[in-house]
């Protein structure tokens, strides 16, 4: 039964190498944690929040499996003193199957503000590096004319480009990736002498969020993101995250592309740095036959780089009507958060009481009872002289 196992685990790993090499990821780039790090899958993204924000994730997949995805991501953005403008940098490794690739690009973002919301158009131009070493697959049956020895190195130009919108409590973005459709290898068949290409296929995300604030200490944050290539089944990302005083995080995550429901943890370690984790259990074909996938993400956000004027701008672009009912608006949202705020305060207050009441009641009970005890106890004999 092991060997058959076994066997079983070398088919399903040689097959994902295969698609993994062929395709040339045509999955792109998946993470759990990406609420944070939506410049990945949207160049408009980027210094979206007046924020210096700087990335870090790193995500293996499916464990146990060998050649299984491997991804390290860095990347950082933020926007320029006018706020019309922002600009931020890519650079990525991903492993796969017998494949490396390599992603460095550089992000530019344009920022146009309309009736209380901004509209960020963002372009991403760079390089991709892909290296395959054939002599790590292993025929099992008979020849693959698809197959070859030794190593193959290309590196291609590509483009991405992303609309995002944001909103007072929400967002709403439009993206796609690899304009430029680049081609890494190409072979001629052995039994047809037809030319076979392995080529990039466009990437096209639409992705979507709110904001909900509960009471002074709990927010939700519900959000989705669906992918999708060309002869691929659609990816669709649902997930929520709630929020403690806005320094501890648990969300949710399921995923349609790779069949997993992910777990979320985050946390504040300082005021501009978080941590998180991140463990996805596979429900799908290779749920049998891997540990589940790791992934940790790394976020520091200088806030208030320059005086926070998103906002600001936001409301210069108003008409004087328009003006007067927002800032109307929020002087109503204040006052009742500021009622909220005194309605918390004085339930606080009354819980408080009502505890010390109880606690001086039980003390005057445990009073009474050692009392009637004493009552009822026999007198002492008088000592006979």
């Amino acid at each position: 039964m092991n060997a058959i196992r076994h066997f079983r685990t070398i088919a399903v790993t040689l097959a994902f190498a295969l698609v993994g090499t062929l395709a040339q990821a045509q999955l792109g780039t998946t993470l759990t944690q990406y609420s944070g790090n939506q410049m990945l899958f949207n160049p408009g993204y980027a210094g979206i929040y007046d924020l210096f924000s700087v990335n870090l994730n790193i995500r293996q997949t499916w464990i146990g499996i060998p050649g299984s995805p491997r991804l390290i991501s860095f990347n950082g953005h933020a926007p320029f003193n006018n706020q019309k403008h922002a600009a931020g940098y890519i650079f990525q490794r991903e492993e796969w199957g017998p494949s490396v690739g390599h992603f460095g690009y550089a992000n530019y973002a344009h920022k146009i503000y309309i009736e209380g919301h901004m509209i960020s158009l963002g372009l991403q131009a760079g390089f991709l590096n892909h290296i395959t070493d054939w002599d790590k697959i292993t025929e099992v049956d008979r020849p693959d004319p698809v197959l070859r020895e030794g190593r193959t190195n290309r590196t291609r130009f590509d483009a991405n480009f992303g609309a995002f919108l944001l909103g007072e409590t929400y967002y709403a973005g439009l993206s796609v990736k690899h304009l430029m459709r680049p081609r890494y290898d190409k072979w001629e068949h052995a039994t047809n002498n037809v030319t076979h290409y392995s080529q990039m296929r466009p990437h096209f995300y639409l992705m979507g969020g709110n904001y909900f604030r509960i009471d002074q200490n709990w927010a939700i944050r519900p959000e989705t993101m669906l992918g999708f290539v060309q002869g691929l089944p659609v990816n669709l990302n649902i997930g929520a995250q709630a929020s403690y005083q806005d320094l501890y995080f648990v969300g949710i995550n399921v995923g349609t592309g790779q069949k997993s429901i992910g777990i979320i943890l985050q946390t504040k370690v300082i005021e501009n740095l978080s941590i998180g984790y991140s463990y996805d259990i596979h429900y799908g074909i290779l749920g049998g036959y891997q540990r589940g996938t790791h992934e940790i993400a790394v976020n520091y956000n200088m806030k208030e780089l320059w005086g926070n004027r998103n906002q600001q701008r936001i409301l210069e672009r108003l008409t004087p009507d328009e003006r007067e009912a927002r800032v109307e608006a929020q002087r109503l949202k204040a006052e009742q958060d500021a009622a909220k705020a005194d309605l918390q305060r004085l339930k606080d207050e009354e819980r408080a009481a009502a505890k010390a009441a109880r606690k001086t009641q039980r003390a005057e009970k445990r009073a009474q009872r050692k009392e009637r005890k004493a009552q009822a106890a026999p007198p002492a004999p008088a000592d006979e002289e």
